[in-house]
């Protein structure tokens, strides 16, 4: 579920007369709970993102409504993720690669054998293990550009080898798609010379590469797919 101006529940002051229906929500009578439990979801987690992002900001030493102007109407997106078991270990339900966007927040089921992992600075793959009551949150790739590289989009992957179903839903807030971003000027070195990127752009970049993935192979899993 992302940004659907045909979706009342987003309340757009403007829907135009050419908008298409992009989220596609169940039919059947049984399954009518669906689309109002996503979006009381969704709409949880904006507001808990929006805190987020002025935590990230404080902890960056700025003001904590910092990223506020460029995230007014910020690009989101919810997936409902189910992962049958993995025959065989060598199997990945999502290849290693990070996400682009300020963080996701990530709601997992528990299962005995962890699935989702993360590189650490090792280049040692860490199990994530499912806390009650908590989020996994990686920090992605917009944080990552505008801090130089301080922090880094956490690289991660899926391996359901464990036997049991797994779902997860995770929440990915991004900033405006108009928003340009570069590094902070307090994390600038003296001497470079710093790109600006314009969110939407570099988000379709990445749609891009993670749309060639079933015909690049291998090569392209790692490049790049968003799931947990």
């Amino acid at each position: 579920m992302g940004e659907d101006a045909t979706d009342p529940e987003q309340n757009r002051p403007i829907t135009p007369s050419t908008a298409e229906p992009r989220n596609q929500w169940p039919k059947h009578p049984d399954s009518l709970f669906w689309r109002p439990a996503i979006y009381h979801y969704y709409n949880a987690m904006y507001d808990f993102s929006k805190r987020m992002l002025h935590i990230f900001a404080l902890a960056l030493d700025l003001p904590e409504d910092h990223f506020d102007s460029i995230t007014t109407h910020p690009m989101t997106n919810i997936r409902a993720v189910h992962y049958p078991p993995q025959e065989m270990e060598s199997d990945v339900g999502i290849g290693a690669h990070t996400d682009f966007c300020w963080f996701t927040l990530v709601c997992q089921s528990k299962t005995a054998y962890p699935a989702l992992e993360v590189l650490n600075g090792n280049a040692i793959w860490i199990p994530v293990h499912s806390q009650p009551n908590t989020f996994v949150v990686n920090i992605a790739d917009f944080l990552k550009l505008v801090t130089g590289g301080t922090w880094r989009s956490t690289v991660h992957r899926v391996r359901n080898i464990g036997g049991e179903e797994r779902y997860s839903m995770p929440f990915f807030f991004s900033p405006n798609e108009d928003a340009k971003v570069s590094v902070l000027e307090h994390l600038r070195r003296e001497g470079e010379v710093y790109e600006e990127f314009v969110v939407g752009e570099y988000f379709q970049k990445r749609l891009d590469i993670d749309r060639t993935t079933h015909i690049d192979g291998e090569e392209g899993r790692k490049k790049g797919a968003t799931g947990y």
